[in-house]
């Protein structure tokens, strides 16, 4: 894996809990984050050593969960 720009990383996570908590926190059904854990799994840009994604740096297996995240791809459904 490449390691991404600990400033963008950075930048990526800020976001993710500002906008989580923004809004009341809320979680996608099972089915939904499945089906979004097995669109990360499929990519390319997907690093299944720390199940992370090289491009937003989120780790996928929480992000797949939140209502207020999506795929910096549009590969969620």
């Amino acid at each position: 894996m490449r390691f991404p720009n600990p400033f963008y990383a950075i930048g990526a996570f800020y976001r993710a809990v500002k906008r989580l908590f923004s809004v009341k926190p809320s979680f996608v059904t099972e089915e939904i984050a499945e089906k979004r854990l097995k669109a990360c799994e499929e990519c390319p840009h997907f690093d299944s050593s720390v199940r992370q994604c090289e491009i937003c740096t989120c780790f996928v297996d929480l992000k797949a969960q939140l209502t207020t995240e999506s795929c910096p791809k549009g590969r969620w459904p």
